[in-house]
């Protein structure tokens, strides 16, 4: 086969060629060579960095002004925009329009966050610019310096995080989300809130199974949306003794490589608990569905959600393997069924697909567990991550104060 006009240039190491040599490849050669480097990073994250790319570019348009190469100036301009407390109405308008983009229901276009962003959202930011401007920079050959290890930047976004602290909180809820720059911290889900909510759904159905199994599964397990939906039962094995299951995840946002398996162990739940065990969900949603291999939560079509027959034989659903559901869908289940549920002092828009890793968090550190079992169970490197899922409630505050002057008075008695 003749050699295509593909090139890749050699970097220059011993027993390597000098700098400048290239190298024909065939077209075969070079789909391969593309193939793994896009596998370098997942494919959400591909589209996070895009869209950040985009959202620059859309900037440099609206300046006049080409956004690659890029410089440490244009780069400093356009964050700047991003963090400004008060920036041009105008300028916001139309970058939002250059910006928008399809709603994954397709009946609307949906808008990039306004600013002022918090200075996370703007280094994750300036992460996916430097990640597209690289990859650019590389397809063409670019010689230049890398503009994002520039000094004065550096220091720009040293200043921007000093500045970051936000004014005094808007007391409208509706007008908070309309800022889109500040993070809103979503609610950790309650071992009574998740009983209330599962206790609502229609388990004669599939639909009502398979969401049961993803409410209790995702808070005992503490997997993120992502690791949910790609569970598969080749790696969930029970125990000898049908009293834990253990899943084995081959991947995982912190193990994106696969370089060690995680394991997670999800234990069978008391008969006070039954209605929330995990271990029962899972094994009725097998039954009922009939998935014996692929993915564990599987599309559900409207003709395939069907009552239990009455002669107690399940429904199976055809042709359910290789049709996982995707994260977003999780994150839809946890959100529909906390509304149908429609428990008085719960607000839907308090609770998103991580209220049920937050949840677990928070509950066992409400039991006294030892935070770095907390931490084992989440799968998180540093420590610091795991205290910012525990999310403990006004009641456990004010009783631990109270503690501390009851403690006092006991000292002050036995010192008498």
């Amino acid at each position: 086969m003749a050699s295509s006009k593909h090139v890749v240039r050699s970097v220059k190491r011993s027993g390597a060629a000098p700098i400048g040599f290239e190298t024909l490849l065939t077209d075969d050669e070079a789909s391969r060579i593309d193939t793994a480097r896009q596998s370098a990073k997942s494919e959400n994250t591909r589209r996070a960095y895009l869209a950040d790319w985009r959202g620059y570019e859309a900037y440099c348009r609206l300046k006049h002004r080409p956004a690659f190469p890029a410089t440490p100036s244009g780069i400093e301009a356009y964050i700047t925009f991003l963090a400004h407390e008060a920036p041009s109405q105008s300028d916001v308008d139309a970058w939002q329009r250059l910006t928008a983009f399809n709603l994954p229901n397709g009946q609307k276009l949906g808008q990039r966050p306004a600013p002022p962003l918090s200075i996370q959202t703007v280094k994750r930011a300036v992460a996916g610019m430097r990640f597209v401007h690289g990859l650019v920079a590389h397809q063409q050959s670019y010689d230049g310096l890398d503009p994002f290890q520039d000094f004065g930047l550096r220091q720009t976004l040293n200043g921007l995080k000093r500045t970051s602290v936000r004014k005094a909180p808007i007391s409208s809820r509706d007008a908070k989300i309309k800022r889109h720059g500040a993070h809103e911290r979503k609610a950790a889900l309650t071992i009574d809130q998740l009983k209330l909510i599962v206790e609502k759904l229609n388990i004669a159905t599939l639909s009502g199974m398979r969401d049961r199994t993803i409410l209790c599964l995702g808070f005992s397990s503490g997997l993120r949306r992502s690791e949910l939906a790609a569970l598969q039962v080749e790696y969930i094995k029970l125990s000898r003794d049908h009293q834990f299951l253990t899943i084995t995840l081959l991947y995982s946002k912190g193990n994106q490589q696969g370089d060690a398996q995680e394991v997670v162990t999800v234990p069978r739940l008391s008969e006070d608990d039954a209605s929330i065990c995990a271990v029962r969900a899972y094994l009725t949603w097998l039954e009922a569905s009939g998935i014996r291999k692929g993915y564990v939560f599987s599309r559900i079509w409207p003709a395939q959600d069907l009552a239990i027959h009455p002669t107690g034989d399940r429904v199976a659903i055809e042709a359910g393997y290789g049709q996982g559901i995707t994260p977003e869908a999780i994150k839809n289940v946890i959100k529909r069924a906390i509304s149908s549920a429609a428990i008085p002092g719960i607000d839907v828009d308090d609770f998103s697909g991580h209220s049920l890793r937050s949840g677990i968090a928070t509950s066992m550190a409400e039991a006294g567990q030892e935070v770095y079992l907390i931490k084992e169970q989440l799968r998180h490197k540093n420590l610091s991550t795991t205290l910012r899922y525990i999310q403990s409630s006004n009641v456990r505050q004010s009783d631990a104060v109270l503690g501390a002057f009851s403690k006092r008075r006991e000292t002050k008695s036995d010192e008498r």
